[in-house]
């Protein structure tokens, strides 16, 4: 695969099945997007995972749980898993002196 479609791919995402995959412009990493209940689009990893009480999980219906206990299923967001959008968060990439 060249570079452009590479880049193509990862700008306009890929229909695999029902769910829109698409790939993180930070990191590069596969995603899914999730539509909350508050109809905003939320970047989330592809991994069902259960609650275990301290993370936050977005279900299939929308709701963003914090603090998920073990009876909750769900995506983690993206955010907490790319490195890239960690270092925008930080000021001077991490630096703060």
């Amino acid at each position: 695969m060249t570079e452009q479609a590479i880049v193509k791919r990862r700008a306009t995402g890929v229909m695999l099945g029902h769910y829109p995959y698409h790939y993180c412009g930070l990191c590069g990493k596969q995603i899914h997007w999730i539509t909350t209940a508050r109809w905003k689009k939320m970047p989330c990893e592809l991994q069902l995972q259960q609650g275990n009480g301290k993370m936050t999980l977005v279900t299939n219906d929308g709701r963003v749980i914090v603090k998920a206990g073990p009876d909750v299923c769900g995506y983690e967001p993206h955010f907490g898993h790319c490195e890239e959008y960690k270092k925008l968060k930080k000021p001077n990439g991490g630096n703060n002196g």
